[in-house]
C-alpha cells in the first residue's frame, strides 16, 4: 500500500539535519546498499523538508524495494501521525532491551528494541536518542 504525503511539517527540536540525511550507511566498516537501509530528507515540493525518512529492508539487513520496506519518520507532519504506530520524540530513553544494530551513518547509530521494533526505531548521536515512529505504510509524495 502506498501513501501520499503532501502537507507542511512542524518544526521540532531534534538532531541537526546534517546528522540525519547522510548517505553513507555502514554495518561495522562495510558499506551498505540503499536497498538495505537509507535515510533522506522529505521532499521540499511536498513541504516535508523538516522530516527525515528512514527506510529499512526487513528483516534488518535484507534488501527490499521501497514499497515493501519499513518506513520510520523523524519529525512527522501532523497529518502523517495517523499513519504512525507511536509518537516521535527528540529526546528519549530507549527500552532496556534496545541494542545497537551495527548500522552507522557517521555519528548516527541505528538502535532497535525487540520489545517495540514494530513501533519505533531509535537513532543515537552522542549520548542522545530520538524515537522515530514506524509508519503503517510507505510514505511517498507525488
Amino acid at each position: 500500500m502506498v501513501g501520499f504525503v503532501v502537507a507542511a511539517c512542524q518544526q521540532t527540536t531534534a538532531l541537526p539535519p546534517e546528522a540525519t540525511h547522510r548517505t553513507g550507511w555502514v554495518n561495522g566498516s562495510t558499506p551498505v546498499s540503499s536497498d538495505v537501509i537509507q535515510t533522506f530528507v522529505g521532499p521540499q515540493h511536498c513541504d516535508e523538508q523538516n522530516s527525515v525518512l528512514l527506510v529499512l529492508g526487513w528483516p534488518l539487513g535484507t534488501a527490499q524495494n521501497m514499497v515493501d520496506a519499513r518506513w520510520y519518520i523523524r519529525n512527522p507532519p501532523e497529518f502523517v501521525l495517523q499513519l504512525t504506530t507511536t509518537s516521535f520524540s527528540a529526546d528519549v530513553m530507549p527500552p532496556p532491551d534496545a541494542r545497537f544494530t551495527g548500522y552507522r551513518n557517521n555519528d548516527l547509530e541505528l538502535w532497535l528494541a525487540p520489545s517495540d521494533q514494530d513501533q519505533a526505531a531509535y537513532l543515537k548521536t552522542g549520548d542522545r536518542f530520538e524515537r522515530w515512529p514506524l509508519s503503517r505504510q510507505a510514505l511517498m509524495c507525488m
